[in-house]
């Protein structure tokens, strides 16, 4: 075994991780190297002298601040989607209070098509009258379609 495969297997042999052949192994090249041999028993040293030192805990001080800042984050974190919301909110209530017909301007808009499409049906209706007279006003009466959803919509000035 050369002694770089056997540094990559101190931990685990220190550990009992490995299988009865490979610790054989190990401890055959231990039993002819002593730099390998050394190096086992300075990492198993620092070990023993690591466990001694027990479970110290963080300070009082230290856990009550780190709580206290966890805390914060979690409420802060909570609180974000209450910004977003508002200013959504907001911009529903600006378009509509823009988009909004006002009362006068439906009864024109609903006349307007009334008068419209009377017009387009005298039109149609006139189909045994003589060419000639409905070609001059044929062509300004056309069938057109109903406003859209927004066709009432308009700039308004407004001032708070």
């Amino acid at each position: 075994m050369r002694c770089e495969d056997f540094e990559k297997s101190i931990s685990a042999y220190l550990d009992e991780e490995l299988d009865t052949e490979e610790t054989r192994r190990l401890e055959q090249h231990m039993a002819t190297c002593s730099v390998c041999s050394a190096t086992v028993r300075g990492v198993h040293q620092v070990r023993l002298a690591l466990s001694g030192l027990g479970n110290s805990g963080a300070p009082a001080s230290f856990r009550l601040g780190l709580s206290g800042r966890l805390q914060e984050e979690l409420v802060r974190q909570q609180q974000l989607w209450i910004r977003p919301l508002a200013m959504g909110l907001a911009l529903v209530a600006a378009l509509a209070i823009l988009l909004w017909p006002e009362p006068d301007q439906e009864t024109e808009l609903s006349s307007h098509w009334q008068r419209r499409n009377r017009a387009v049906e005298l039109r149609e209706g006139m189909g045994t009258a003589p060419r000639r007279s409905t070609e001059a006003w044929a062509g300004r009466f056309v069938k057109l379609a109903p406003p859209g959803p927004y066709s009432h919509a308009r700039i308004r000035t407004v001032s708070y």
